[in-house]
């Protein structure tokens, strides 16, 4: 899990977390942990009792260090909350965001490639303050090499009409 900060003895997921880094701030990591693993007396999640990786999204060097270890200990699944804010969907975002002449942006590019090939990388769209992809979400339009190991979710009710999606509306 990339996300701010985790705390790692929440009663949900207490000792099954390990930290690659982590980040004083609020409790959004411990939250999406929890959904994602959690299993306590009063709540459990998608995967109760799986192992979490843990790493914050700060740094792209943070980034690559917890997609290379995620990998090499054969994770399932890297679940992302965080996107570029102000970074469209287009050549333009992509090239500020990871060829900005940054190893590190380029060590996180390689090990979104090498995961993607093995497991499944998943970005929660923001769709709280935008009403189209942006550029994390979307990244497979502009690097088509990671969509067969990535999802986007997004959390909206559909209009159906003759068994057809029509529309959806965004929570």
């Amino acid at each position: 899990i990339s996300d701010e900060h985790i705390s790692a003895t929440h009663e949900t997921i207490a000792g099954r977390v390990t930290i690659i880094s982590n980040d004083p701030g609020g409790e959004h990591g411990t939250s999406v942990a929890s959904v994602a693993a959690g299993n306590s007396a009063s709540f459990v999640g998608t995967a109760p009792n799986a192992s979490i990786l843990f790493g914050t999204y700060w740094d792209d060097q943070d980034l690559a260090n917890l997609g290379q270890q995620a990998l090499a200990r054969g994770a399932v699944a890297w679940n992302n909350s965080w996107g570029y804010s102000g970074l469209g969907l287009n050549q333009s975002g992509f090239n500020t965001a990871f060829l900005n002449g940054t190893t590190s942006s380029l060590n996180y590019l390689a090990a979104l490639d090498a995961y993607a090939a093995q497991g499944v990388v998943v970005f929660a769209v923001d769709n709280v303050t935008h009403q189209h992809a942006t550029l994390m979400d979307g990244l497979p339009y502009l690097r088509p090499s990671l969509e067969a190991g990535w999802i986007a979710a997004a959390n909206g009710v559909p209009t159906i009409s003759g068994g057809q999606v029509t529309g959806v509306h965004l929570l």
